[in-house]
């Protein structure tokens, strides 16, 4: 009898504890970013030096999915790949499983540069993190600005989806 009743008071609590699960997640990716972007601001500042942040390809140059490992360097020649006199100060472990990072900026590059003064490179714009893209409403938005601060946008339509500053419903 105790473990129909356990059985079914669990089948009940599930659904609200996977929900939990995936908002960790996501909240998780956002703080990763948050770090990984603050980071590269600082570094930039520190060392008077165009300072790159990207998930690297095989063969050094910037483009893989945000989602996997990232690299901040500082990047002598400012051509967004690892080259060897440049300095790798910090690798960012990949996401967590289920997790997706897109990154959309001014110039769609594949990557985030700072400039020695803490700016973006002109490429002020944001990263949508996703727990799962075929259910957006977990959707957070991370917004950098061009002077390489970061906000985490907390925007919401009538019906509770996460917007972006156009109001248009986040896309994973």
């Amino acid at each position: 009898m105790v473990l129909a009743i356990a059985t079914v008071t669990l089948s009940f609590a599930y659904p609200a504890f996977e929900q939990m699960i995936k908002r960790t997640k996501t909240t998780s990716a956002i703080n990763r970013m948050i770090g990984a972007v603050n980071i590269t601001r600082h570094t930039a500042v520190k060392f008077q030096a165009m300072t790159t942040l990207c998930a690297l390809k095989p063969n050094g140059q910037c483009g893989a999915s945000w989602n996997g490992t990232l690299t901040v360097f500082l990047d002598k020649n400012h051509n967004a790949q690892l080259e060897q006199e440049d300095t790798i100060i910090k690798r960012v472990a990949p996401v967590s499983k289920g997790t997706q990072v897109s990154w959309r900026a001014f110039q769609n590059k594949r990557y985030l540069q700072m400039t020695p003064r803490g700016y973006t490179n002109f490429q002020n714009g944001n990263f949508v993190v996703c727990h799962n893209p075929a259910f957006a409403r977990d959707a957070r938005q991370l917004v950098i600005n061009v002077q390489g601060r970061t906000r985490i946008n907390r925007r919401v339509n009538q019906q509770g989806w996460p917007v972006d500053r156009k109001g248009r419903v986040l896309k994973c």
